[in-house]
């Protein structure tokens, strides 16, 4: 932006170094990168931080924030436009063209941005819906991008500790005025065994739910109940729909058959 004054500073570390630094709503460190495979080889280390949600919380409506990846970018504006009259919708971060919230390791690097507004201003919305899965589905740690994918033995360690401090922040930042819910990731369509990697964390994910009282909006079921199990050659109207991604009419389907009608009862609608 030509009216704003701003820098982006990298600093270099030993190739020994872990890169540990990251970025917070209200501060930008210098993001710094370890190096691995020698001479030639891949440069490594944390992804920047996106901000927050864009706009601040409505005060004629409630207010609900979905964290999550690019599947959540698509269903979020489907669900904005269900609930407009009763409930303001907003996605966390302010992406609406890469991953979103990416891998759970980004997620748990960034969810202090994540839970505030793209400012850096602290918000209380009545609802926080997350979720995390499709950028986790590699089984080779050197094919990872920090801030972009992850392992599935990665997945849950950083879930757990993302999802106590999504608790802690509900419960004592915001003093139990957020309701929090969990969606249960969509079906990988084209490729079974993605799929059943997808499964796979989704069970590690509602066992996680279950014991720390979390409800959780089953994604995969809903797609799975009209598309049938993966492999499938088209979905919910779209050849390739559901590998990942999904047409305008998949999205809706999507918010209306499975996220809106969690959130009307989360919320008492």
């Amino acid at each position: 932006n030509s009216n704003e004054d701003w820098d982006m500073v990298t600093t270099c570390v030993p190739e020994s170094t872990t890169a540990t630094t990251t970025t917070t709503a209200t501060e930008v460190n210098s993001t710094a990168f370890g190096v691995r495979g020698g001479s030639g080889g891949n440069t490594t280390g944390l992804s920047v931080c996106k901000p927050g949600a864009l706009l601040p919380m409505a005060s004629d409506r409630l207010n609900a924030i979905i964290i999550g990846d690019s599947v959540s970018i698509g269903y979020t504006p489907y669900v904005a436009d269900a609930l407009q009259d009763q409930v303001f919708v907003q996605h966390s971060p302010a992406d609406v063209s890469d991953g979103g919230a990416e891998e759970t390791a980004y997620g748990l690097q960034c969810i202090e941005n994540f839970l505030r507004g793209s400012d850096g201003s602290a918000i209380v919305p009545d609802l926080l819906y997350f979720n995390w899965g499709l950028h986790n589905l590699n089984t080779d740690p050197a094919s990872n991008v920090p801030g972009q994918s992850g392992t599935v033995e990665e997945y849950l360690p950083s879930l757990v500790n993302t999802t106590a401090r999504i608790m802690d922040w509900a419960t004592n930042d915001n003093s139990g005025r957020t309701a929090v819910l969990f969606g249960l990731t969509s079906p990988e369509m084209c490729d079974v065994e993605l799929d059943d990697e997808v499964q796979s964390l989704n069970q590690q994910a509602l066992e996680l739910m279950s014991e720390v009282g979390i409800p959780t909006v089953d994604l995969h079921a809903a797609v799975v109940d009209v598309c049938g199990l993966s492999p499938q050659a088209s979905c919910l109207g779209e050849e390739g729909g559901g590998c990942p991604h999904y047409s305008s009419d998949g999205y809706e389907y999507i918010a209306n058959s499975a996220i809106v009608p969690k959130f009307k009862e989360v919320l008492g609608l």
